[in-house]
């Protein structure tokens, strides 16, 4: 969840390896699937997936070779709530995540999501 006095959020990965980890749309399924197994003990019973702003983000945001070889974009800083446009809960059911259909075109097409900072 969002730190409570609102203070940008920070997780151990920024400190780690100078960087929060994110994934376009189209990469969650295999993001999940990696690190964020349903049957590994781990793994919590409930994520919390966000949308960002890119206009927000984009002078700290760069798109980096990672997993195969693939680019996924990486945020150089903390967060801010006011960053985040939406976001959704998600919950594993059977062994597999229960995904949202995200827009992966336009933040203008029909919003989904709970608007807002979680």
């Amino acid at each position: 969840m969002w730190p409570a006095d609102g203070s940008p959020h920070a997780p151990p990965s920024l400190e780690l390896e100078g960087f929060l980890h994110a994934s376009f749309a189209a990469q969650l399924p295999g993001t999940l699937a990696v690190h964020f197994d349903p049957s590994a003990k781990e793994t919590p019973p409930r994520l919390l997936l966000i949308e960002l702003d890119p206009t927000a983000i984009a002078s700290d945001l760069r798109v980096e070779s990672s997993r195969g070889g693939e680019g996924f974009p990486h945020l150089y800083r903390a967060l801010r709530a006011c960053e985040v446009l939406r976001w959704w809960t998600l919950e594993h059911l059977g062994g597999r995540w229960l995904l949202p259909e995200l827009a992966t075109s336009s933040v203008a097409d029909d919003p989904q999501g709970t608007p807002g900072s979680p």
